[in-house]
């Protein structure tokens, strides 16, 4: 069968009321099949697009399955640019027809009392709605239901994330509400781009460089420690790396050993109050929280590395699969330009 007549076949099926499950599975991975094996851009991107107006414009009956399958394609390396506009539309429209009830539910969530579980609270909301919020609980499913492929596409480029983040910004207004909104909110808080200064405090080395893609900062520390330049010894295998930076797979079965505490820059100027004081982590670069929360210094991420505290482990894996994370070093520092780095922070107000 050639590809046409199985994009046509599977269009069909996604059609059919009483089409099954197992027939849905079985044609896309038919389809899946035939694009690996015509090896054509072009028609692969324009079946994309037929399969993506299946649940943007007809609400078929397996439209999550289309949503996932377009998802699927585009992760598999096939762009995306015949669909990201329109499902960007599609995903700004029925988030605008979930806000009412989410602000409904934001503002029940405000009269907590205080044996009631936050989360609990919001599955009693969504179940057991006033009448009038009816279209916006169907809108708050659907934001669960179709962010899967928006991951896929936004992670695949930076045009297609920028765009994203630019028309979708008010998800992260509803972060704590809805699954949808916070997997966006949490890609959307990805930097890319981003000038850095990393310094190794307790062996005086360290780099200026470019950070893109990382999503937490026990996947950048990974990343650190994958620079040849400040590590002398090898502590993860390529293996390991591949899982960080998004060439291999999400996430493997062992964990992996932390090498340094990460320290934003004001460290410096409390160095020996940290230093007694186990219980001081203020300035610590926490492994659970994002890049964008580490302090600026002149316009540069600033992370210190020093020995660690005590022995962290952690799972190996990253927060979305699609995307690729790196870290690029543009300028090695010398042991006089380290210093000269440390005394502007020893130096610089705190506000």
């Amino acid at each position: 069968m050639s590809f046409e007549k199985i994009v046509d076949r599977l269009l069909h099926l996604f059609n059919q009321q009483d089409a099954t499950k197992d027939e849905i599975i079985a044609i896309a991975n038919e389809y899946i099949k035939a694009a690996k094996a015509i090896n054509n851009a072009h028609s692969i991107e324009e079946s994309m697009l037929k399969i993506a107006q299946l649940f943007i414009t007809q609400d078929v009956a397996y439209s999550s399955l289309a949503s996932n399958l377009c998802g699927f394609m585009v992760e598999q390396g096939y762009d995306a640019k015949r669909i990201y506009s329109i499902y960007t539309e599609f995903y700004l429209e029925i988030l605008e027809r979930a806000i009412p009830f989410m602000e409904y539910c934001a503002t029940q969530l405000e009269n907590l009392k205080e044996d009631e579980d936050e989360y609990e609270k919001l599955d009693e909301l969504v179940k057991a709605h006033p009448s009038e919020y009816e279209d916006g609980v169907l809108a708050y499913h659907q934001l669960e239901n179709y962010y899967t492929i928006g991951i896929a596409i936004y992670s695949s480029q930076q045009d297609y994330f920028k765009f994203g983040k630019e028309t979708l910004h008010k998800v992260h207004l509803y972060r704590e509400l809805n699954n949808g909104c916070h997997w966006f909110a949490t890609l959307f808080d990805t930097l890319f781009n981003e000038p850095i200064v990393v310094i190794d405090i307790d062996h005086q080395i360290g780099f200026e460089g470019i950070m893109n893609g990382v999503v937490n900062n026990f996947q950048l520390q990974f990343l650190l420690m994958g620079i040849d330049d400040i590590n002398k010894d090898k502590m993860l295998t390529q293996e390991q790396l591949s899982v960080v930076n998004g060439t291999g797979p999400q996430n493997l079965p062992s964990p992996a050993t932390l090498k340094w505490n990460m320290y934003n820059w004001q460290y410096i100027q409390n160095k020996d109050t940290a230093e007694n004081n186990f219980s001081s982590t203020n300035y610590w670069i926490w492994g659970e929280g994002i890049p964008s929360h580490i302090t600026c210094f002149d316009n540069k991420r600033i992370i210190l590395l020093g020995e660690p505290s005590y022995e962290r482990s952690t799972s190996m894996q990253r927060t979305f699969s699609p995307l690729k994370a790196s870290i690029e070093v543009t300028k090695l520092l010398s042991s006089s330009e380290i210093d000269i780095w440390l005394d502007l922070f020893l130096n610089r107000e705190i506000n």
